[in-house]
This record gives structure tokens, C-alpha cells and sequence, in this order.
């Protein structure tokens, strides 16, 4: 059957330059993208764009201020969680607060504000942006729980949500409006 295959292959000229031309293209296919996929390539963990690098916040912590957090999670860790559901804001916007001790890392403690958006981070007008105005409430409000609880914030690593988008945006509200002073 092969042999009948091979034969007709080379009776017809059409069908033998048609098939050569194929192969040859594909092989050249195949040559140009796995050199492509050959290449190195490199992850810059160094930047400083807080969006390509969703660890960027923490770079800047000694190995002190991380010790001593973890060493202080442990005496209060019997106080967390810290819920509070429904807060209502000044501008209309009702907030859950949820701090907890974070799942995976044992310096970081998580501190959830949610039922805003998150997602117009570099709009810093209240009046234009109203979740920022929420933001800040929810914030002062959780600070105020964990005081209550007997629990100094300065002392803790806070890691905000889990969308990277969420933690950037926090951290920037929270050092634009230094609201952890």
C-alpha cells in the first residue's frame, strides 16, 4: 500500500511539488517559533511599578520591622478575627471590615475593606470619587477595633485584600492620606 502511495506521489508532479513545498514550510515554522520560545527570559522583580510587581509594597521592610511583627502577631493572634459588617459611611457607601491573620505568610496580618471600588485609585477627589471618602472611614473604623481590642496597628504588617489591584490601591490611599500615623 505504501509502495502504491510512493508511486502515484511521484506519477503526479502537481501532487510531489505541493507536498514538498508543505513540508519544507512547516519545518521552517517550526525552526522560527521554537527559537523563539528558546530565549530567556528575564523577570524584573526590582521594579518599582507597583503593578508589575505586586510585592513592591513590602520591599522596603527591614528584617526587624518584619521579626517584630511576627513576634507580635502571636501575642494577639488570640484577638483576631476582628468582623464588623454593615459600617455605614458619610457618603452612602455601607463597608465590611475583616482583619484577620493572613493564611500563608506569618508576618502579615489582612485587613479587608470591602463594598467599594477600588478601581479609580488615582482619582483623590472626594467629591469626584466617593470611595475614597468611604476608604478612609473604613480605615479609621478598623484602626478604632483594633485599639479597642488592645492591639497597636503600628505593630502589625497589613496586607490588603487579595486582587492585586485591591492591595495597590490601599496601600495608596493608606500613604497618600497617611492614615496609619
Amino acid at each position: 500500500m505504501i509502495k502504491q502511495l510512493a508511486s502515484r506521489l511521484f506519477a503526479n508532479k502537481f501532487l510531489l511539488t505541493a507536498v514538498s513545498i508543505s513540508v519544507i514550510v512547516l519545518f521552517l515554522i517550526l525552526i522560527v517559533t521554537s527559537g523563539r520560545s528558546m530565549s530567556p527570559t528575564t523577570l524584573d522583580l526590582e521594579s518599582d511599578d507597583p503593578i508589575s510587581n505586586p510585592f513592591a509594597e513590602f520591599t522596603n521592610l527591614t528584617e526587624e520591622k518584619v521579626n517584630n511583627a511576627i513576634s507580635y502577631r502571636k501575642i494577639i493572634q488570640d484577638r483576631l478575627p476582628i468582623r464588623m459588617r454593615d459600617f455605614k459611611t458619610s457618603v452612602g457607601i455601607d463597608l465590611s471590615i475583616d482583619i484577620t491573620i493572613h493564611p500563608s505568610e506569618s508576618s502579615l496580618t489582612r485587613l479587608d475593606i470591602t463594598g467599594l471600588s477600588y478601581l479609580n485609585k488615582d482619582e483623590l477627589d472626594p467629591k469626584k470619587n466617593p470611595n475614597i471618602q468611604a476608604f478612609k472611614e473604613g480605615y479609621i473604623k478598623a484602626i478604632q477595633l483594633l485599639r479597642e481590642s488592645g492591639i497597636e496597628p503600628k505593630q502589625l504588617i497589613f496586607s490588603y485584600g487579595e486582587a492585586d489591584y485591591v492591595r495597590v490601591t490601599a496601600n495608596y490611599w493608606v500613604e497618600e492620606f497617611k492614615l496609619l500615623n
